[in-house]
């Protein structure tokens, strides 16, 4: 991750599922020359979501919208682009968490958007990004229906022998601030890059 990173040169790095705990301390993980904002699981049992943020950026952490148990952080940079303030979050969704986490997303996602600042949602919901299932059967396009973001990844990031799903997000609320997203076949887990250019 740290070549990737660095030779990348992002502004901001969003994982999942970083399957830390308490015991991998910081000096560990560190990338030179970017600040790491982290939220860990209890043990090592899978989950946990971080941010590596490139040193210069100015930014505050934001825990206080992060709602019950939903595995999420959220950074507020100040004016970035265009003097507008950007939430950028990088959330999880477990596979096996059902309707009830979801509506903690979701409450989650409306005090953040309560705020009136450029959200950005990055991360990994295990939701199928198709297009072909109704509203009911699409979580994600309800989020984006209901949040007014936009889906910017369109091609599948998790490809198995048996199935090739888009289950990885970037959902902006205002798309025309981004111009080119993509996913690169670069195998840091069982899940592809995405990435987009603000």
């Amino acid at each position: 991750i740290r070549h990737v990173v660095q030779t990348g040169q992002f502004d901001f790095f969003c994982l999942t599922e970083t399957w830390l705990d308490k015991n991998v301390f910081e000096h560990e993980i560190s990338i030179p020359g970017y600040c790491l904002e982290r939220v860990d699981r209890q043990n090592r049992t899978g989950g946990g979501v971080a941010i590596y943020i490139r040193e210069g950026i100015e930014y505050n952490i934001r825990n206080d919208l992060c709602i019950n148990d939903v595995e999420c952080i959220f950074i507020e940079v100040p004016k970035i682009f265009m003097n507008v303030p950007i939430l950028l979050s990088c959330m999880y969704r477990p596979p096996d968490k059902g309707s009830d986490y979801l509506n903690d997303m979701i409450d989650t996602l409306t005090k953040a958007s309560s705020e009136e600042k450029e959200l950005i949602l990055c991360g990994d919901l295990n939701f199928n990004y198709d297009l072909t299932l109704d509203l009911s059967s699409n979580p994600i396009k309800y989020i984006e229906d209901l949040f007014s973001l936009s889906q910017l990844i369109t091609k599948p990031t998790r490809v198995t022998p048996t199935s090739s799903k888009t289950l990885d997000v970037i959902l902006p609320s205002l798309q025309s601030f981004y111009s080119h997203s993509d996913v690169v076949k670069l195998t840091l887990s069982d899940h592809y890059l995405c990435y987009t250019i603000l």
